[in-house]
């Protein structure tokens, strides 16, 4: 009896272990897709994601765990697509980063810095949508300065799939 002891000990610490298992929720991503539109006809896509356990504080370019745009022209030729950050990780792209997301009210926090994209080094041919949400939102160009601006507007949507709360 004594050495079934360590053999019942083991096998009931794998059953606890398995249950525990069984009942773990793995974290789910919130998925939003955003547009926006410059007065001269300019437009950018992209979309983002967060754990759902981050829904009840402020989403910043630290605790995304995606985010992508892509931009084009007013003839809706495409122009240039980046991938900021993914798996959770910032992907480099731009070091300026800057993003503010409500999750209460569904919408980019108003007056906050909005830096997405690229456009830093001289003689690249990149693009990044840059300024203050609900005031101003520049689609740059390192080359040609602001190509287009709007008075600050991103529209948000749950991405096509996602349940609204």
């Amino acid at each position: 009896m004594r050495k079934l002891k360590p053999f019942f000990t083991t096998l009931l610490a794998i059953a606890v272990l398995c249950i525990g298992l069984i009942g773990a929720k793995p974290a789910m991503a919130i998925t939003f897709d955003f547009s926006w539109k410059g007065n001269g006809g300019y437009t950018a896509q992209g979309s983002f994601s967060y754990e759902e356990e981050q829904k009840n504080s402020t989403i910043t370019n630290t605790n995304l765990e995606s985010l992508k745009i892509s931009f084009s022209d007013p003839a809706n030729k495409f122009l240039k697509s980046y991938v900021l950050v993914k798996d959770g990780q910032d992907t480099g792209v731009n070091p300026y980063l800057e993003f503010s997301f409500d999750p209460a009210t569904k919408s980019f926090t108003s007056g906050s810095g909005f830096d997405v994209g690229e456009g830093r080094t001289t003689g690249d041919n990149d693009y990044y949508l840059h300024g203050t949400i609900d005031t101003i939102l520049d689609l740059r160009h390192l080359d040609t300065n602001v190509l287009d601006t709007n008075s600050g507007v991103i529209n948000v949507k749950k991405a096509s799939g996602e349940k609204d709360d």
